[in-house]
């Protein structure tokens, strides 16, 4: 299996196989390339092996198999899924899923342990599994009667599942970063160009809204700056906020730990 992802070709036949582990009938491998760059291969066996044309497969790329390349945190989290990386690892307690879930003066405590995430509210816990879509599980631990605001909760957490895996990669594999920020000036496009070659080449980490204030408008800079980066998979950005105002933006490769925290200089 090959694919083009960015410019790049990612090809399984002229890789190096690392680990795999199985989840839900659907397989997991890590490979690394020639270059050294690491990818992974995901496919449900049984439904690959019923299709028997490359047009067909060509056409459900995406359903039945796909290929991605990974973040230096998914490489370790690979590994110790796998069982060939550190089986030491203890429990970590994921504050900032805790944060993103928890209402005021609510009782939360989120932890992640082998790919699962666990939103314990004390009388009821929701186990997820990072790699399988279809796996919510609810515990309750006394609690008998559940209102539509425990269902609504449970719902949350099962759409915001990519947020949660990125939240437990980061958290249980991810490295404090330093902040990296720079002005740039010329016209509104340059500008955002100039943004945009500089957030990939990991020149910067940070754009603060100070800065471009006389051009852009908050929503007006974090559209265009999410759209220049749109089509490219390996990128991401979110807000954050100073002193309970909307500040500036983050950029991480995807699977990475963003700037934990940013004050202006």
């Amino acid at each position: 299996m090959k694919k083009k992802i960015n410019g790049k070709t990612y090809n399984t036949e002229t890789s190096k196989k690392v680990c795999s582990y199985v989840v839900n009938d659907w397989t997991y491998e890590l490979y690394q390339s020639k270059t050294g760059e690491y990818f992974t291969y995901i496919y449900d066996d049984y439904l690959l092996g019923s299709i028997h044309s490359e047009e067909k497969r060509s056409l459900l790329y995406g359903y039945v198999e796909r290929i991605r390349p990974v973040s230096e945190n998914e490489v370790c989290y690979m590994l110790e899924r796998s069982g060939l990386g550190s089986r030491d690892k203890k429990v970590t307690i994921l504050n900032e899923l805790k944060d993103r879930f928890c209402d005021e003066d609510e009782l939360l405590k989120v932890t992640g342990e082998g790919g699962l995430v666990i939103f314990d509210f004390g009388s009821w816990e929701v186990t997820l599994d990072i790699d399988d879509k279809d796996y919510v599980k609810m515990t309750t631990k006394g609690k008998s009667v559940f209102d539509k605001d425990d269902l609504d909760r449970i719902e949350c957490i099962r759409n915001k599942r990519e947020r949660i895996r990125r939240g437990y990669l980061n958290e249980r594999y991810g490295k404090d970063i330093p902040l990296k920020t720079k002005k740039v000036s010329g016209d509104k496009d340059k500008v955002i160009s100039t943004l945009k070659d500089l957030i990939l080449k990991g020149e910067i980490n940070v754009v603060f809204i100070k800065d471009y204030d006389d051009m852009f408008s908050p929503d007006d800079l974090e559209t265009k700056l999410f759209g220049s980066l749109y089509n490219n998979e390996e990128w991401e950005m979110k807000d954050f906020c100073i002193n309970g105002v909307k500040s500036g933006f983050k950029f991480n490769k995807v699977g990475e730990t963003y700037v934990k925290n940013v004050y202006e200089c």
